[in-house]
């Protein structure tokens, strides 16, 4: 198929019913533009529009691939004239089954593009989500007389808090001046919430007493705040931790120590947070 031929030859047809490229456009709609490619051999019509184009210039689908008329011929000359028009009629067929495989390529390409471009917003979303939202602080006590080793890990799905080997330690820790516990109540508190608390104080017996790092070394915390719970520890607590303990000491009293803590960050998922 002579697509230049065709395009000489739409053009020919134009001229003799002397329409422009946008009157022959507008009566089979279809642009200027479009007219013009077909003339300069770029582009073929359309299927969908090819019948109404003949009707237009007053020729034959098959003379419009031929890109001539045809004339009437003997019977002798007939078998060729089939022959050919069977021939180009052949090539016009391979020519829109490309166009056509051409066009799927195209759609295909697009869907992929834009399954890849959701693809990369839905790992952007993550990303944005989640990035630096994993951190981790060490705990420390900021009494002298207490030392302890904890830790808390923020993430998006809950907190945790481990605290362990907490010890109480001054001039007398050793000596018979040493503090003595009859009973001990613990809690660990933001402000005024208790996030979480052992021990008992209702009950002691009043001749029996023990070293209070006796109590303090059976203390072992380890709590998840999830985000169900009524309360779901965050950053902005971390100047708000407080450790409370409440003893009866030897002579039956009441004692209260509260300890504040201090946090170190020794670890973030962002690489541009220093550690």
């Amino acid at each position: 198929m002579d697509l230049v031929k065709i395009g000489r030859f739409i053009a020919e047809l134009r001229n003799e019913k002397k329409l422009t490229q946008e009157q022959l456009g507008k009566m089979i709609n279809v642009s200027s533009q479009t007219v013009s490619k077909w003339e300069r051999g770029v582009n073929m019509p359309n299927v969908s529009i090819m019948i109404d184009l003949c009707k237009v210039l007053g020729i034959t689908t098959d003379e419009l691939l031929l890109g001539e008329k045809t004339k009437k011929n003997n019977d002798s000359n007939s078998s060729e004239i089939i022959k050919e028009k069977s021939q180009v009629i052949f090539n016009g067929i391979k020519y829109y089954e490309k166009k056509a495989k051409n066009k799927f390529k195209k759609i295909l390409l697009t869907i992929s593009i834009i399954f890849i471009s959701i693809i990369g917003i839905l790992l952007s979303l993550y990303y944005i989500t989640y990035y630096n939202q994993i951190k981790i602080y060490n705990i420390f006590s900021t009494d002298e007389r207490f030392d302890l080793n904890g830790r808390i890990i923020f993430n998006p799905d809950n907190s945790i808090i481990t605290i362990n080997d907490l010890s109480y330690n001054d001039i007398y820790t050793g000596t018979d001046k040493e503090i003595k516990v009859k009973a001990m109540e613990f809690k660990l508190l933001i402000d005024k919430t208790i996030i979480f608390s052992t021990g008992d104080l209702s009950h002691f017996t009043i001749s029996e007493t023990s070293r209070l790092n006796g109590y303090l070394d059976k203390i072992k915390i380890d709590i998840s705040s999830q985000s169900k719970d009524d309360y779901k520890i965050c950053e902005a607590d971390l100047d708000n931790f407080i450790i409370e303990i409440i003893y009866v000491d030897s002579n039956n009293e009441y004692q209260t120590i509260k300890i504040n803590l201090n946090f170190e960050k020794v670890f973030s998922n962002n690489k541009f947070v220093s550690n």
